[in-house]
């Protein structure tokens, strides 16, 4: 599997389709099916399984809510920082050190640094990933080049020095960030114009009282975009169109 990324977040997406499916047996079937091949793909679309689930909890609006965040932020925890050693009460709880690549020509320690958090008898050493730090770029390049440096340009116009998650170390990449990638390749001007089309999405709809799955599958989606997945693609756009619909403002 050479893109588990996108095989993952296309079975992610095709699951919030199965909502319609009259049969109740089948619809179950291929839900399971769906998040078996997610999980399967060992990406970070697997880790945003609990997002969709926390999304769809039988309680009151406000707590789901925060468990959805909650949730989410575990998830981009996972995505964005690599632990090393985590200690409570004097006890060492989890240690390791980094890969041998890390110190290839001490390009870790320089581009990739350690840090540390210590509080009330806690300890937790660890650096950021390769996400975080094209993140971080994708910000820094917006602030280079306010108009964007075009579609597709960032790997050339933005480069930096990343280790990937295979240990190996190169300038350019990919911003592996959605968001990122708006900010950097389409510029300030882009970026607002997509805040506002949201805002007035936002405003004109609702999500249907059938669909449940399909909002959840969205709002997952939206965490996994943190990780490289792209929402400007047809199944994204077809999932949204089965989650909202229209309001109709009285006259």
């Amino acid at each position: 599997m050479t893109q588990p990324i996108g095989c993952g977040s296309a079975s992610l997406l095709l699951i919030g389709f199965v909502g319609g499916l009259q049969n109740r047996i089948r619809e179950r079937l291929v839900i399971a099916l769906g998040v078996v091949v997610v999980m399967a793909t060992l990406s970070f679309a697997s880790l945003v399984v609990p997002v969709a689930a926390a999304s769809l909890l039988p309680i009151r609006r406000g707590a789901r809510c925060m468990t959805f965040i909650a949730v989410s932020a575990i998830s981009l925890g996972i995505l964005w920082v690599n632990p090393l050693h985590v200690e409570f009460a004097g006890r060492t709880l989890y240690d390791r050190s980094p890969e041998s690549a890390y110190f290839e020509d001490g390009l870790g320690p320089r581009f990739m640094p350690g840090h540390s958090v210590v509080a009330s008898g806690m300890r937790f050493d660890f650096y950021f990933t390769g996400y975080a730090a094209l993140a971080a770029r994708s910000v820094s390049c917006a602030i280079e080049h306010p108009l964007g440096v075009g579609g597709r340009d960032f790997i050339l116009a933005c480069p930096a020095w990343v280790m990937n998650t295979y240990g190996g170390w190169g300038q350019q990449h990919s911003a592996h960030n959605d968001y990122g990638a708006l900010l950097s390749e389409g510029g300030l001007l882009t970026t607002i114009a997509t805040l506002m089309f949201v805002a007035w999405l936002a405003s004109s709809s609702t999500f249907r009282r059938d669909g449940g799955l399909a909002a959840a599958i969205l709002a997952s989606y939206l965490v996994v975009a943190n990780g490289g997945a792209s929402l400007y693609q047809y199944p994204f756009a077809a999932v949204l169109a089965v989650a909202i619909e229209c309001r109709r403002l009285s006259r």
